[in-house]
């Protein structure tokens, strides 16, 4: 019997093996010398994916913060969409927590962590897998989960973790292909080990960009 299998017999804790299966990813490469993806299926956006849900409600338009609460996070006169994000994720059920890109919180047992980033046109999700504290994202429903990202400056694709999150995510100039320069940090959230049910607009109304 393996380590990890006789810690799961004995502390009831899943090992990083099936930590990685239950978030649906394979068993990952130690260094992020080459480009690793992997599919995902074509219903869930970055917020799906970040909630762990492949077949979130009214997918086609992607699933959106509050879409599962019935307070979809919408465009407004009033120009408070972000404001509008924050809570529609938070009334969803995710957990709000306090922290910066350059300090993330640490992991709380039984969660873990996600991020939201977002202008006023739109949002995108990223989320840290417990066991390794390296961040993955997917770009929208029909893109493939990114597990790591090309590094201009040191000329390889390397993984995003803690140590270079804020770098991701202020100057992502220097990795490509990074789709989101234009957004910014918003919040950490909190999410159930098992994820949670999101949704997208009812009758499929997208509102606005969700990659």
């Amino acid at each position: 019997m393996i380590l990890f299998e006789w810690i799961e017999r004995v502390c009831g804790c899943a090992s990083p093996s099936r930590q990685r299966q239950a978030f649906g990813l394979s068993e990952l490469q130690p260094y992020g010398g080459s480009e690793i993806r992997e599919n995902w299926g074509v219903n869930a956006n970055c917020y799906a994916y970040a909630m762990n849900d492949r077949k979130p409600a009214n997918a086609i338009g992607g699933a959106i913060p509050g879409g599962a609460s019935g307070n979809v996070a919408s465009l407004s006169a009033t120009g408070d969409y972000l404001d509008k994000l924050v809570s529609g994720a938070i009334e969803d059920g995710l957990l709000h927590v306090e922290g910066s890109p350059e300090c993330p919180p640490d992991d709380v047992s039984g969660t873990y962590l996600v991020a939201l980033i977002a202008s006023e046109v739109g949002f995108h999700w990223l989320r840290r897998e417990p066991d390794l504290k390296r961040w993955s994202w997917k770009d929208g429903n029909s893109g493939q989960v990114r597990l790591n990202i090309f590094n201009v400056a040191e000329k390889r694709f390397v993984y995003i973790d803690d140590a270079n999150l804020a770098e991701l995510l202020s100057n992502g100039g220097n990795f490509t292909p990074w789709l989101y320069s234009q957004m910014r940090f918003l919040s950490f959230f909190r999410v159930p080990a098992s994820g949670i049910s999101v949704a997208g607009a009812p009758n499929n109304s997208r509102t606005p960009a969700a990659d």
